[in-house]
């Protein structure tokens, strides 16, 4: 049996809704869907075939695998296997099932001069990242700080978190307006939270009809920054593929 040519990157995140297979692309901040009968015919072609896409494995159909193969590499979806590119550590979290915060407190905790540097500097890394860098170069970041967490024996402290995002919910007007807010929130309060050594996870998510993106932060099943109702609307998607 010949050996796998292609991979997905591990700049590639994946996921299925219904009979559609959706893929983001965190170097280029860009989505793109397939629909699965046109991805039957890769997994003998594609390193690590993705469980989301297994129900998809079909017997091999040539000329639909190479027309799809030119569309996804083109696309920059897949890669020779020798071009993948650094590995995220990332593994799917829990599914969200609570909110940090239900409803806004009736007092919000003061806010001290460190908070407000911890802030501005969060937002300028923020918008560094999301401006000069990728997507990719910001979850690198992320998991790396997790990976020195996890090595570390360090848990999530869940109050102290809860915390910091009232203190951030006060401050969180001073940021600009943006055309996409949840990305520049995300960012932002993780930076923020990362300044007093709390880690969570930022999550991407996708819906289909129609199509919608949200990306949010999670901590274990907790949801930190958005409602349960409207994070439970997007399947998320799963990443780190590369070697």
């Amino acid at each position: 049996m010949q050996k796998p040519a292609y991979s997905f990157p591990a700049h590639i995140y994946v996921c299925v809704i219904q009979d559609q297979g959706f893929f983001l692309d965190l170097k280029r901040n860009d989505y793109l869907s397939a629909p699965l009968r046109d991805l039957q015919s890769l997994s003998t072609s594609v390193h690590d075939w993705p469980s989301e896409l297994s129900a998809a494995t079909a017997p091999a159909d040539e000329v639909q695998r190479d027309s799809t193969i030119a569309e996804l590499t083109q696309n920059h979806i897949l890669a020779e296997k020798s071009k993948r590119g650094r590995k995220l550590e990332s593994l799917p979290g829990p599914p969200a099932r609570r909110v940090l915060l239900e409803h806004a407190p009736s007092a919000y905790p003061p806010v001290f001069r460190p908070h407000l540097l911890s802030f501005l500097k969060a937002a300028v890394v923020a918008r560094y990242f999301l401006s000069v860098r990728s997507l990719y170069s910001m979850m690198c970041r992320i998991e790396h700080r997790r990976a020195r967490q996890i090595a570390a024996c360090r848990s999530g402290d869940l109050p102290a978190m809860r915390r910091l995002v009232e203190i951030f919910r006060r401050l969180q007007p001073l940021l600009p307006p943006t055309d996409t807010p949840c990305l520049v929130n995300s960012v932002t309060l993780l930076e923020f939270l990362a300044a007093y050594g709390q880690f969570p996870r930022l999550v991407f998510g996708v819906q289909a009809h129609p199509f919608s993106a949200h990306c949010w932060i999670q901590h274990e099943d907790v949801v930190l920054n958005s409602t349960l109702e409207h994070v439970l609307q997007f399947t998320p998607m799963n990443g780190g593929r590369g070697a």
